[in-house]
């Protein structure tokens, strides 16, 4: 997998645009996601499959010197990009047969069932040390499936919060760009090498 990611500047996001464009001429890519930015023909962030590793010489820094097409009377013609390779994040999935259960007293109203019995449940999964709790319903068999639901979104918000980092670090890295680390150059709108 492959990121292709810029500052927030209108013009680097042309050039990822162009630069999506130049690629789709040479290699066979597969557009994973594409991150829109608010003008036509630009995009903010890239993500794409390539099956060739002839793509990886085209990794690192690059610069597009072209007048703005956004702001025509601006005097800075350089920007910047980046082709970096995305390290894939493993997605955590549940593997119920890891979860413990563990049968708990309800606190609440419900009669003497609730309040004799262990009708809640608590649903461990240690791998992660998360856990959920439901005491929701009179009868454990539908707190263990609510505590099950409630670990498994959990495990959801863990695989959002893994991608945000991720894309956080991707876009700080953008950010960050510097002429001397140039690769390769590309002129005006025909994007070609320079």
């Amino acid at each position: 997998m492959y990121i292709v990611t810029t500052t927030s500047v209108k013009e680097a996001h042309r050039a990822i645009y162009l630069f999506i464009g130049y690629i789709k001429k040479r290699f066979e890519i597969e557009i994973k996601e594409i991150v829109d930015a608010e003008c036509k023909g630009c995009y903010k962030q890239v993500v794409f499959e390539c099956k060739t590793k002839e793509l990886d010489k085209l990794l690192g820094v690059h610069m597009w010197l072209s007048q703005s097409p956004f702001r025509p009377k601006h005097k800075r013609k350089r920007w910047y990009f980046k082709l970096a390779k995305l390290e894939s994040i493993k997605e955590i999935e549940l593997d119920i047969s890891k979860v413990e259960f563990v049968p708990i007293k309800a606190s609440k109203n419900g009669g003497q069932n609730v309040n004799k019995n262990s009708t809640g449940i608590k649903a461990i999964y240690k791998e992660l040390k998360i856990e959920a709790i439901s005491i929701d319903e009179r009868s454990q068999k539908l707190n263990k499936k609510i505590a099950l639901n409630r670990l498994q979104k959990r495990i959801k918000e863990l695989n959002q919060k893994q991608k945000t980092q991720q894309n956080h670090s991707n876009w700080q890295e953008g950010k960050e760009l510097r002429d001397s680390e140039v690769e390769l150059k590309f002129v005006g709108e025909e994007f070609r090498l320079g």
